[in-house]
């Protein structure tokens, strides 16, 4: 007895239908599609510490940074050369000024001794040239926040006639630079060069005060002086240095202070 299939209600065969449609529909096109990738890279730390800083330096009103000068007629003046590029005569006196300093005029150093007041202690050798340097590390106001910039100094620099402006700062002091710019001396500041202001303080802004310096002995003299007493040895070692220095400073290199009021300074 043979068997015939049973018909397919009309129901069924509607929803096999609609899930075939369904199945087509999907394997067309994919519901979910992964993300294209991105041509633009997801910025990092360096990406954004560069944007941060072109941004600081577009809206800055000021740098904080060493300024050079020369001391001509008892008078500071910005010089617009770098020290690679000049180099001073016999007798001349260089200055130095840390600050924070706007567009609108440079910070002077806050004290302007003569050549004599820096250099007539110490003698003149053939072949070489003297050069006074002074030295203002600025104010508190000028640096960055917690900065205590040392004392204000000038030094004698004996030197190679031909010794450039850069040459007489190395004998004068450590300087850090880069890319022919100063950026610290003796290690003030500690890091960063020129860099953007973009709000002077009220205390930065204020006007500058005149001060006293202390002229130190000739860097070459102590380092000399302090070379020959390591050399010896046994308990009287701290003794020779000692005896060193009142050397140095019989010699005429010894620090001793000018005052404004003996020169007044301009």
């Amino acid at each position: 007895m043979s068997r015939h299939p049973r018909p397919v209600p009309a129901r069924a065969t509607a929803l096999a239908g609609a899930l075939a449609g369904a199945l087509a529909a999907t394997l067309a096109g994919p519901a979910f599609a992964l993300p294209a990738e991105s041509s633009t890279p997801a910025p990092n730390a360096s990406t954004s510490a560069a944007t941060d800083t072109a941004t600081a330096t577009q809206n800055a009103t000021a740098q904080r940074r060493w300024t050079y000068f020369t001391l001509a007629d008892d008078a500071w003046k910005v010089m617009d050369k770098t020290p690679y590029q000049v180099t001073p005569p016999d007798g001349a006196v260089e200055g130095w000024r840390y600050a924070t300093t706007a567009a609108a005029g440079e910070r002077l150093p806050r004290t302007a001794p003569s050549f004599d007041d820096i250099c007539g202690k110490i003698a003149s050798e053939a072949g070489r040239k003297r050069v006074g340097v002074v030295i203002d590390y600025g104010r508190p106001a000028d640096g960055p926040e917690g900065a205590s910039p040392p004392a204000a100094m000038a030094r004698c620099a004996l030197v190679p006639t031909n010794a450039s402006a850069s040459q007489v700062m190395s004998h004068t002091a450590a300087v850090r630079d880069d890319l022919g710019m100063v950026c610290g001396i003796d290690n003030y500041p500690s890091q960063g060069c020129a860099e953007p202001v973009t709000e002077v303080s009220e205390a930065a802004a204020a006007a500058d005060d005149k001060i006293d310096i202390s002229v130190k002995a000739p860097r070459d003299q102590v380092a000399e002086a302090l070379a020959e007493a390591e050399q010896s040895s046994g308990p009287s070692k701290r003794a020779l240095t000692g005896v060193a220095l009142v050397i140095v400073v019989a010699a005429g290199g010894g620090a001793w202070l000018w005052r404004r009021r003996t020169r007044p300074a301009p």
